[in-house]
């Protein structure tokens, strides 16, 4: 009976110790944001927008906060929100207009300056019909305690935390203000009709081939060579794995230098013309630049794997191979890299 007691609270004593807490960092640090990066594909918000409006002239304030009435709304939000309006025209379809795609409604502009007049009309005809859409006298008074008036411009004040900002937020949602929205596959038809589109596909199969090629390549060569009689060769391994431990802002301060200063230091020192190239502004450099930067970064840990995986196989396969007079390729092509697949797999793929 205690031994059944012992091993079942071990097994469950690991997984609380090691397994769970590994799950827990896995799906906070890879899932959510994965997920998260999917659900941002169906919505119109640019990752750049304030969720909260930092600024607001004061005529869309009043409109928003005190009249809860939106600035625009698509067709399908505004006949949820409006639609048993209809029959009424004197009142909501009187101060908002259709733009001429038929899809987004829009509030109504005189040189430059809403109704208010008419909009208060609508406001209060909206009150007395329990609009369920309306903001409480408490939720207006709070949005308007965090607003600054500046010269007729709102502004929010700096101090505000983040659930201030969540508040105002869920608020302002609810009078239909909203910089994300949900706008479905739109996103992806539009990507094709972008002037871009064709650049960014060649850009990225072009750095993806020579990325993966070069690093691979020239990460087991350097393996090969420190996997030999090399002296120094733990010295050489620390100086090649040391550009993977450097930060991406690092790397490129240290290569924009490199193509800016050092090249130029160069060219004047030897007159190689290859140095006086413009790498970080001409568009058919550029790119080759970005790749040789990827490469010098990113061979280190590559490297490391293939040294592991050259460290497994047998040097006795390898003496008998040399007593029965196969050279260095000879070696290489027939023992060494059939053995080594299971790493070339790997650094392919991490690489990929």
């Amino acid at each position: 009976m205690n031994s059944k007691f012992n091993k079942g609270f071990r097994k469950y004593f690991f997984f609380g110790l090691f397994i769970l807490p590994a799950l827990l960092v896995y799906s906070v640090f890879f899932l959510n944001p994965f997920v998260q990066g999917i659900g941002y594909s169906f919505i119109s918000w640019n990752g750049i927008t304030p969720e909260v409006p930092r600024q607001m002239k004061e005529s869309e304030f009043s409109v928003l906060v005190d009249y809860n009435l939106p600035l625009e709304m698509n067709t399908k939000e505004f006949d949820k929100r409006f639609g048993k309006y209809k029959s009424q025209p004197e009142s909501i379809y009187e101060i908002y207009t259709l733009n001429s795609e038929g899809k987004v409604y829009k509030l109504n502009l005189t040189d430059g300056n809403y109704d208010m007049t008419k909009i208060a009309a609508v406001y209060q005809k909206l009150k007395n019909d329990n609009f369920k859409y309306l903001l409480t006298d408490k939720e207006r008074n709070k949005i308007h305690s965090y607003y600054e008036n500046r010269n007729g411009t709102l502004t929010i004040e700096n101090k505000v935390s983040v659930f201030s900002e969540s508040f105002i937020k869920s608020r302002l949602k609810k009078v239909g203000y909203s910089t994300i929205k949900f706008v479905g596959f739109d996103n992806y038809k539009d990507i094709p009709k972008d002037s871009k589109f064709g650049e960014v596909i060649s850009f990225t199969l072009f750095f993806t081939f020579f990325n993966v090629i070069l690093i691979n390549l020239i990460a087991l060569l350097i393996a090969l060579a420190l996997d030999s009689s090399i002296r120094n060769k733990n010295l050489l391994r620390t100086m090649f794995f040391l550009p993977t431990v450097l930060s991406l802002i690092i790397v490129a301060y240290i290569w924009s230098f490199i193509y800016r200063d050092v090249f130029s230091y160069i060219y004047n020192f030897t007159g190689i013309q290859i140095f006086n190239l413009s790498w970080l502004t001409d568009t058919r450099l550029a790119p080759w630049a970005v790749v040789v930067t990827s490469v010098w970064q990113g061979l280190g840990y590559i490297m490391v794997i293939y040294l592991a995986g050259l460290q497994t196989i047998p040097t006795d396969i390898l003496e008998v191979a040399s007593i029965d007079g196969a050279n260095g390729l000879k070696k290489f092509f027939s023992i060494t890299l059939p053995l080594l697949f299971p790493s070339i797999t790997i650094c392919f793929f991490m690489t990929l």
